[in-house]
């Protein structure tokens, strides 16, 4: 048993309490970091299949305007780790000398990255490309090999 002094008391602590504390301080970024997310991921390429670096992506949750942004890399490659899942956002891709291109309606589902690959038509940025993916709850992931269903609101109030 060691014995700890704090100011001019001192205590015993024993060993397995040694061993609780640290276990304890340890799981406590487990604990604190455990939160559901969901991303956004894709590659973007233009009308001949060629990748189209430096794309500015921006996904917005319409329902509570929360904005997340960022560009794709050198292989036309996107992601975003970090949102809220839920329904209602939009993705837009932009890009000087293409047709910018907002796909709408998405869902983005708890703890999973849904895949949106983009090609973009050579243009003039004052033209947008709208895309609709309404009714898209349940949609195809092709990063791994999970497989879920997302339950809406008005699913589980027609079960009544």
């Amino acid at each position: 048993m060691t014995r700890y002094e704090i100011g001019r008391s001192s205590f015993p602590v024993s060993r397995f309490a040694r061993i609780i504390h640290a276990g304890a301080f340890c799981a406590l970024p487990i604990l604190v970091g455990a939160q559901d997310v969901a991303g956004l991921t894709g590659v973007v390429t233009d009308s001949s299949g060629a990748v189209v670096p430096e794309v500015a992506v921006k996904l917005v949750n319409t329902a509570t305007n929360a904005t997340y942004e960022t560009k794709t890399n050198s292989a036309g490659s996107y992601l975003i780790g970090s949102a809220v899942p839920g329904p209602g956002y939009q993705v837009t891709f932009n890009k000087q000398g293409f047709n910018a291109v907002t796909v709408s309606d998405l869902y983005l589902g708890v703890n999973t990255t849904h895949t949106q690959n983009i090609e973009l038509a050579v243009g003039t940025t004052s033209t947008t490309v709208d895309v609709n993916a309404e009714g898209t709850v349940v949609s195809l992931n092709t990063s791994d090999a999970t497989v879920a269903t997302a339950l809406t609101r008005t699913c589980c109030m027609s079960c009544r």
